[in-house]
């Protein structure tokens, strides 16, 4: 966990909504203790560590135990991505409007490399503003909870009652994935890619995070070039414009005591 990225995405979420965060490490030996100490004592973190491989779909579901009937949604992101809500509005707000639903699923963006060699010293949605011109067919959830059976991966879930998740658009999905891709109210960026040094430094890693990514893996360092080229189609700056709307008023509602 690099500081300034896990920095940077606690920021921006905290001002999208998020109350807490329930983060699974997973090999991960770059000093993630140090950096996480300060939000543990605030109690706005609980660090589980999970040497299990694969992660997932266990993580999921330890998480969704340890979460039932003390969060209304959870969201299951990767590090790497990004909750833009498209009228500004704060995650949970958002997801008010699907009280009738037991799961929400966002599209992803793919966002390019941007044509960094070298990491950025800067946060990742000012460093990387360049992405595929249309989103993609795959989906994250945010879930209720008590509402989820079981999972397989952080994708696909199961709800009670043999109910399924729905898109911004109300449409009812099922699995992973849905054609065509819907991202017009809310959506995810995803940083994929980032500098060639994050690609390299990926894929000379096996991956531990679920069957697929451990049979097929999807970076590798013969697919770097192409990688940099991928993805950079479109300017949008959309993740640090709402998190500059978000934090605006995230401020207000503090300095009015509507939120801690």
């Amino acid at each position: 966990m690099k500081s300034v990225f896990w920095r940077s995405g606690w920021t921006t979420y905290r001002a999208a909504g998020v109350n807490h965060f329930f983060l699974y490490n997973n090999f991960s030996t770059d000093g993630y203790r140090e950096v996480l100490r300060p939000y543990q004592e605030r109690g706005q973190v609980t660090l589980i560590v999970w040497p299990r491989v694969p992660a997932s779909p266990g993580a999921e579901n330890d998480c969704i135990a340890r979460t039932r009937g003390r969060f209304d949604w959870v969201g299951f992101v990767d590090a790497d991505e990004f909750v833009v809500v498209r009228d500004g509005r704060s995650i949970p707000d958002f997801l008010d409007e699907f009280g009738d639903v037991p799961a929400v699923a966002l599209h992803w963006y793919y966002f390019g490399s941007n044509g960094h060699e070298q990491r950025p010293h800067d946060w990742v949605i000012r460093a990387y503003t360049r992405r595929a011109a249309h989103p993609n067919h795959h989906f994250k959830v945010f879930v209720r909870p008590e509402r989820v059976t079981r999972n397989r991966n952080s994708h696909n879930f199961y709800y009670r009652g043999a109910h399924c998740a729905v898109r911004e658009d109300r449409r009812r999905v099922f699995g992973s994935m849905a054609s065509p891709a819907s991202a017009q109210r809310a959506w995810i960026n995803h940083y994929y890619c980032k500098s060639l040094q994050d690609y390299l430094e990926r894929a000379a890693r096996r991956s531990t995070l679920d069957k697929s990514g451990i049979n097929e893996p999807s970076r590798q360092e013969v697919m770097a070039q192409a990688a940099m080229a991928a993805a950079n189609d479109v300017v949008d700056h959309s993740a640090i414009d709402y998190f500059e709307k978000r934090h605006v008023a995230r401020r207000r509602e503090e300095v009015e005591g509507i939120v801690p």
